[in-house]
């Protein structure tokens, strides 16, 4: 009886070793796939009338900070604004809460794009009560255009991928926009042995080679920049749904900016969340 306990206290404690060797050895992959940053909440609203389509106004949470904007502005009809005019955007949240902006018409038509502004609010999504953006036109001093235009919160799925030593985060995609995500690696002084980088966001088609994917979105430059994370870029799809669309990051790594035998690789992006 005494030996059988012993064999189990050895067979207990070598399995325990094992275990905490175990560890002890993917500590830093535990934590580099586990421990990853994310936003405290990231909202996406769209809305249209027959003069004008409005997509991507974002809001969205991270340290404390509120940032918001980044929306795209289509005019349907042709000359409802002119060079110079001034367009005031005001998002209402609800009765208590607007966010006020304004944009200089550069030429005629223009496809006008919002910058993204940082604000000290907290704001939840309920209190999104019936929001609504108010926007106005301004030409030689004289409103010659105003209307309020209803705005829906769209359905966001968020997309994430990785492998041994890379991570994408944070990619979030409505149906019609993509907002690209976070980079990350584990490898200490990645920049050092590659300066330069690429993100190619790419539509993966089965049916047809990798290089025959259809590029969707593109960030290149210093991999310092990259990994920093300060820069995103959203690109809209108005004809298909993009959450019927699966999509796949191409990395391309360079020792320099002309670099003819680059690292390349690719990391397939995966639905971790959906929410509206």
């Amino acid at each position: 009886m005494k030996n059988e306990i012993k064999k189990q206290i050895i067979l207990s404690s070598i399995v325990l070793c094992v275990i905490i060797v175990t560890l002890f050895i993917w500590y830093d992959n535990f934590v580099f796939h586990t421990y990853i940053n994310t936003n405290t909440y990231q909202y996406c609203f769209a809305g249209e009338n027959s003069d004008f389509q409005i997509n991507g106004y974002e809001f969205y949470q991270t340290n404390n900070t509120l940032q918001a904007g980044n929306a795209r502005i289509l005019s349907y009809q042709s000359d409802l604004w002119l060079e110079n005019d001034i367009v005031d955007i005001v998002f209402n949240v609800n009765d208590d809460i607007n966010y006020e902006n304004s944009l200089n018409v550069s030429y005629d038509n223009e496809v006008l794009n919002m910058s993204l502004y940082e604000y000290d609010d907290v704001v939840s999504i309920e209190e999104f009560d019936h929001p609504y953006i108010h926007l106005s036109i301004i030409r030689n001093n004289q409103n010659i255009y105003e209307e309020n235009i209803d705005m829906t919160n769209q359905e966001i799925m968020t997309l994430t991928g990785s492998n041994k030593d890379y991570t994408i985060t944070n990619v979030y995609m409505t149906s019609s926009w993509l907002k690209t995500g976070d980079f990350s690696c584990k490898i200490d002084h990645l920049e050092e042995t590659y300066p330069y980088m690429s993100i190619d966001y790419m539509i993966a088609d089965e049916e047809v080679e990798l290089n025959e994917y259809e590029r969707f979105a593109y960030i290149s430059g210093n991999t310092l920049d990259i990994l920093d994370n300060d820069e995103y870029q959203c690109v809209y799809d108005d004809i298909d749904s993009l959450l019927d669309k699966n999509l796949i990051c191409v990395i391309t790594l360079m020792k320099s900016e002309e670099d003819n035998d680059p690292y390349i690789f690719t990391i397939e992006l995966k639905a971790v969340e959906a929410y509206e």
